[in-house]
């Protein structure tokens, strides 16, 4: 019962933060830099940003693999991990929090579990996090914009850690 008020109190405060920090001056701009990042046009975003939404992408696939087997649970973990691909976790807590434990696994695996329980899925995976995350902190965009100063950047990421304690401490 406490494992379930706490993931639901947690599913809570996430969506009540989305919500409140949605509301922001720049929805267009966010909206703008998600299209292109869906069709694929690069030119003047950070290779950081890029990999981050593609990993973003890969993280449902492992998820699935977990919840998937699940096969014994009264709901159905099949629309929670579908959904999870449009909202992350969004869509995994309420599963979660609603899910009985259960230690019974069902030996019988369709083809999509068969996927899913395979080595080579997770060495994929494995693979494609690792491959981007290299690729986003090794590629040198900082030429092309001012704006993707990594040095600059690294500064004003500390800066907001420091804020961040900061306000904490108060």
């Amino acid at each position: 019962m406490a494992r379930k008020l706490f993931l639901g109190l947690l599913w809570l405060a996430f969506t009540i933060y989305a919500i409140a920090s949605s509301f922001t001056k720049t929805q267009q701009g966010d909206f703008e830099l998600i299209l292109k990042l869906s069709t694929g046009e690069f030119a003047g975003i950070n290779p950081i940003i890029i990999a981050i939404f593609y990993i973003m992408g890969i993280f449902p696939v492992v998820y699935a693999a977990f919840i998937l087997f699940d096969s014994n649970q009264k709901i159905s973990p099949y629309p929670f991990s579908a959904v999870s691909f449009g909202l992350g976790a969004f869509a995994l807590l309420p599963y979660l929090a609603l899910r009985q434990t259960d230690i019974t696994v069902n030996k019988s695996k369709n083809w999509l579990l068969k996927i899913l329980d395979s080595r080579l899925t997770a060495i994929a995976a494995s693979v494609a996090v690792i491959a981007l995350m290299i690729w986003g902190l090794t590629r040198d965009n900082a030429s092309k914009s001012p704006k993707l100063d990594r040095k600059r950047t690294l500064k004003s990421f500390k800066l907001q850690i420091k804020f961040n304690i900061c306000m904490k401490t108060r």
